[in-house]
């Protein structure tokens, strides 16, 4: 959590228009020593 708003703003960046929905959890460490988690969603329509 310590680098959340470095990473809030990138998002910001990438995604100039409407952002995709998106996780944040806070944890002590993720396994592996891996600095972030990804999850995704879709849409069918």
């Amino acid at each position: 959590m310590d680098a959340y708003e470095e990473i809030n703003d990138m998002y910001e960046q990438f995604f100039e228009t409407t952002c995709p929905a998106r996780t944040t959890v806070g944890v002590c460490e993720l396994l592996g020593g891996a600095a972030v988690t990804v999850d995704g969603s879709i849409a069918i329509e």
